[in-house]
């Protein structure tokens, strides 16, 4: 008996089917072979040729930068000898050090004459405004910002009105300068003195004296006085420059300043008063980190101040203690804004006024400052004059400092007046000025 296997035509079908795929896989396998190794050989080749170039990169560089160091090293060396002969081995050895560790941080530029002449002003600024620096690194953050100052104040061009230099602010950094210098707010009231007292200032013959003197001329016309072409220091009635150091205490040394100018202007009577006082006592103020000139004021009128002799300035605020001696009072005060601080106050005395100072004002040397200001009031300075300048072609305002003597000239300033909004830097914003019968 034969027997016989029938197969289903459709399982002989799915069978071939499933034959030709595995035919297919094996091939495409077959063929992603050399392919897989093509890409590793050219992926390996890429990242060898990436290697050599960064290698390549790095060394010249490195090289580049060692025979620069070398270079400025060579020809630092060679301009301390040539040129500075007679400089004590262990100073000389210290520039070179110093600068070329600084060549190398790329802190400075690869012209050892200029980084020299730098570096040694450096020296005498830090001997002359007696800078200790306990740590190695503050002392290069020092000589950086110095630094800056210094090639600003060096490539300073003709154009402006005013000349640069170095001064106690020049290794100070633009962070540390907003520390210091913070916005304040003012009055935005005016209070204005009576009919009465301005009749009472009129018939006063020290202030007539005195204000002849300031402007220059006998022939005054009463009925149009303004504050222009005016100068007090001209009637040896502004008190003389003091120095806030490193207290933000402008405010206490503005407002003081205007009542030892007001007692000068008005009653031939001279005061050294307290800034100590203010920065210790005033209830609305902050001392060294700030304050207010209204409140300061407020505080003359109600308690007085004490002498500067009985109450020294000692550099920072400390707790309220006065000694019971004699104090200077005043009786009152006024607020003005815009044109009538030049017509009504600054023609009456010496008037305190703030203005929006810039880390750029800080390096004033002399001229009429046309510079940058900052965009808030931020310093109180006393005004006491306006003026003209013919060979600048300028009008501007005279202002008392409290930075010293060595700050400016002699610790004064001019600043543009532009009779734009509230002038240059917000100088005619808001002024006070103290009264007493």
């Amino acid at each position: 008996m034969v027997s016989s296997v029938v197969s289903n035509p459709n399982e002989r079908l799915v069978t071939h089917r499933l034959d030709e795929e595995v035919e297919s896989r094996d091939d495409v396998s077959f063929s992603r072979k050399p392919r897989s190794r093509v890409a590793r050989r050219v992926l390996a080749t890429v990242v060898v040729l990436s290697f050599l170039v960064g290698v390549s990169v790095l060394s010249y560089f490195v090289v580049t930068k060692y025979k620069a160091l070398s270079e400025f090293k060579s020809s630092l060396s060679e301009h301390l000898t040539k040129n500075f002969p007679e400089l004590e081995t262990n100073k000389r050895d210290n520039y070179f050090d110093e600068l070329t560790h600084l060549f190398r941080s790329n802190v400075i530029s690869n012209d050892p004459k200029l980084e020299l002449e730098v570096y040694m002003e450096f020296e005498s600024f830090n001997s002359k405004y007696h800078r200790v620096y306990k740590y190695d690194k503050d002392r290069r953050e020092r000589f950086v910002n110095f630094r800056d100052s210094y090639i600003e104040v060096k490539e300073q061009k003709g154009n402006q009105l005013y000349t640069k230099g170095i001064n106690r602010f020049s290794d100070m950094s633009e962070k540390e300068f907003y520390q210091m210098f913070k916005p304040v707010k003012v009055p935005t009231f005016e209070k204005l003195p009576s009919s009465d007292l301005i009749l009472h200032r009129l018939d006063n013959p020290t202030y007539l004296k005195h204000l002849k003197l300031a402007k220059g001329t006998d022939n005054l016309d009463l009925s149009r006085l303004t504050g222009e072409n005016l100068d007090w220091r001209k009637a040896r009635t502004v008190s003389e420059v003091k120095d806030q150091g490193d207290c933000g205490g402008c405010w206490s040394f503005a407002t003081v300043g205007s009542v030892e100018s007001f007692f000068l202007t008005h009653k031939d009577v001279k005061y050294n008063l307290s800034e100590q006082e203010l920065l210790d006592c005033d209830p609305n103020s902050f001392g060294c980190n700030g304050g207010f000139p209204e409140s300061a004021l407020n505080y003359v009128k109600r308690y007085g101040l004490a002498s500067a002799d009985d109450l020294p300035f000692v550099g920072h605020d400390k707790k309220c203690s006065v000694p019971s001696v004699k104090k200077v009072k005043i009786s009152d005060y006024y607020v003005f804004k815009g044109k009538n601080i030049m017509n009504k106050s600054l023609v009456v005395t010496p008037t305190v006024t703030f203005m929006g100072v810039s880390p750029e004002f800080t390096k004033y040397q002399g001229g009429v400052y046309n510079g940058a200001c900052a965009e808030k009031l931020n310093h109180a300075v006393l005004l006491v004059g306006e003026g003209y300048d013919e060979k600048l072609n300028t009008r501007y305002w005279v202002v008392k400092n409290s930075w010293g003597t060595d700050w400016g000239e002699d610790g004064y300033f001019r600043l543009e007046r532009t009779d734009e909004g509230t002038d240059k830097c917000g100088v005619l914003d808001t002024g006070f000025y103290p009264f007493s019968y």
